[in-house]
C-alpha cells in the first residue's frame, strides 16, 4: 500500500507493512544541504497505527487540529467538512 492523500493544507502518504499502517506528511526542503536541494520533497513519519479504523481517526484528528476555529460551532463545521473529506476518500 502506498496511497497519497491530499488534506486541506497538507499532503499525506499512507503506507503499511504486515503489522501496521503508517502516516507520513509531505514536507519540502527549505535550503540546500549536502543530501538534498531546496524544494525537494520528502516524507516525515507521523504515526504508526494498528488498524484501518485508527488510521481514519488519526487522519481526521490531524486535519481538525489544523482548524482555526474560534467557536464550538466553527469547530463543528470544520469537523463536518473533514468527515465529508474522509468519506470522499473512499468513493
Amino acid at each position: 500500500m502506498n496511497i497519497t492523500v491530499k488534506g486541506k493544507n497538507k499532503t499525506y502518504k499512507v503506507t503499511c507493512d504486515s503489522r501496521q499502517y503508517m502516516i507520513k506528511e509531505e514536507r519540502t526542503v527549505q535550503k540546500d544541504t549536502k543530501k538534498s536541494k531546496k524544494g525537494d520533497k520528502y516524507y516525515l513519519e507521523l504515526a504508526y497505527l494498528s488498524s484501518l479504523e485508527s488510521l481514519i481517526s488519526k487522519l481526521i484528528d490531524m486535519e481538525i487540529k489544523e482548524s482555526e476555529a474560534e467557536t464550538l460551532k466553527e469547530l463543528r463545521d470544520d469537523y463536518q467538512e473533514v468527515a465529508s473529506w474522509v468519506r470522499g476518500l473512499f468513493k
